[in-house]
């Protein structure tokens, strides 16, 4: 069995929560759980920013998009008074159906992406 060097598993740490957060956002049902999630996603940015030694995006990144512009965006939406949506009937459950099929699709391309990349290229 092979070791990872600690920075390898720091970075796949904050890549985890990164994109957990990032799902969170599209999940949630609460306009402001949505929001929280999208300040987790973009502090794990800024922490993926930090692994790569650029301190200064990584601070850019908190202050200006995890600060500024989430304050400004719970501030819309508790000013517009937006309530979670409401339960209703659902018009389109064939779409339960083929989500999980299409998530596969999206997953075997991506593999499929990722092991050619790491082959070596035939001399011509």
């Amino acid at each position: 069995m092979f070791e990872l060097p600690i920075q390898q598993l720091i970075f796949l740490f904050i890549a985890a929560v990164a994109v957990f957060a990032a799902f969170n956002v599209i999940l949630q049902r609460n306009p402001i759980y949505s929001a929280l999630a999208l300040i987790i996603t973009m502090c794990a940015l800024a922490g993926t920013f930090l692994m790569l030694q650029a301190q200064f995006v990584a601070t850019m990144q908190v202050i200006v998009y995890a600060g500024a512009v989430m304050v400004l965006f719970v501030f819309v939406i508790m000013l517009l008074n937006v309530r979670t949506e409401e339960a209703r009937q659902d018009k389109l459950r064939y779409l339960k159906l083929v989500a999980p099929l299409l998530f596969i699709a999206l997953l075997g391309e991506v593999f499929f992406v990722a092991r050619s990349v790491t082959t070596p290229i035939p001399p011509l």
